[in-house]
């Protein structure tokens, strides 16, 4: 499991697994199990805080002498950037629920009691501050990046389009930086930064991520605003725009929240998460339902190429035999 991935991120199980390794055998050895050095193995101990044997563990080990482990440490913030599921956990029979059971209306199916509690508990949680502090990088490099923009598009305004002075203007600035996709006018700006900052800060709870830009963009593709959150291992794009004066939050073109008489954005933040999560949970089993097929598909093809493979061996032991007998085949 670890041989591919060379341990970039893992579960919680597969952390506590390595553990155990690292304290029942040396490191070298270990480290040769999964086809890598053992410097680089400790290295992706010490990312993960898993401890390592202390000098003269193993001498202690086989003069038979009673020793303990050190203990390996909780899951921390840093730490949690390298480990999946320690937070959010799946369930573990889900390789024996029926395509129909995963598939089910079930909201959060594939999860456990545990985490479903875990994740509504922390919805619930989530609050937009009325003022912003200590705001997060993103919406920086978004504030930074606006006041670019605006500073050359004022000096673009003042040459003439064509000239050198123009150009230079151009080369100066460059192209535009990929930031959050917000769209809204200055006066509901503080707003939208509050409720995205609320939204990001709130994804480590949830095992979540945001990704800005598109590391798949074709060179000569003009760059966009573009925002992503990964959550339930699916991706969804977030923005934030204005109708009729109303702040609209956009998820993935299909998920839309807007204010309300009674209910502006900032108090469905938490809502918005869980509609997320469940819509997560949704692509999540489809995913399984359909890799489950392409495995039947794979299977059914391996025995026809058996199948075949056999009746040709059959069929060469034959005209051998016929051969052997000099019957005309």
């Amino acid at each position: 499991m670890y041989r591919n991935t060379k341990f970039t991120n893992i579960t919680e199980i597969e952390r506590v697994n390595l553990y155990n390794e690292i304290w029942a055998e040396p490191v070298q050895t270990v480290a040769k199990r999964y086809d890598m050095s053992d410097t680089a193995l400790r290295k992706h101990c010490k990312r993960l805080d898993i401890p390592l044997p202390y000098r003269g563990y193993w001498a202690k080990l086989e003069s038979g002498q009673k020793i303990e482990r050190t203990r390996l440490p909780k899951v921390t913030k840093e730490v949690s950037k390298y480990v999946r599921e320690y937070l959010i956990k799946y369930r573990d029979d889900l390789d024996d629920m029926s395509d129909e059971e995963l598939l089910s209306c079930n909201e959060f199916n594939l999860l456990t009691d545990e985490t479903v509690l875990y994740i509504k508990e922390q919805c619930d949680k989530i609050k937009v501050s009325g003022q912003l502090r200590n705001a997060c990088k993103e919406i920086l490099d978004h504030i930074e990046e606006m006041e670019r923009r605006k500073k050359r598009d004022r000096e673009l305004r003042s040459a003439v389009k064509g000239t050198q002075y123009y150009n230079n203007i151009r080369n100066k600035y460059g192209d535009n930086k990929s930031v959050l996709s917000i769209n809204v006018a200055k006066e509901n700006i503080n707003r939208a930064y509050r409720i995205i900052d609320a939204l990001i800060k709130a994804l480590p709870k949830f095992e979540a991520n945001i990704q800005v830009g598109d590391n798949h963009r074709v060179w000569n593709e003009p760059i966009e605003d573009k925002a992503s959150i990964s959550i339930l291992r699916s991706h969804f794009k977030i923005s934030i725009y204005e109708k009729k004066n109303d702040l609209v939050m956009d998820v993935d073109g299909n998920m839309k929240y807007c204010d309300q008489k009674d209910n502006n954005l900032e108090n469905q933040l938490g809502q918005i998460f869980l509609d997320i999560m469940i819509e997560g949970n949704k692509r999540r089993a489809k995913w399984l339902v359909e890799r489950r097929r392409e495995h039947r598909e794979w299977e059914e093809q391996l025995h026809v190429w058996e199948e075949e493979k056999r009746q040709k061996n059959l069929k060469k032991l034959r005209e051998d035999r016929l051969e052997e007998m000099d019957v005309p085949i």
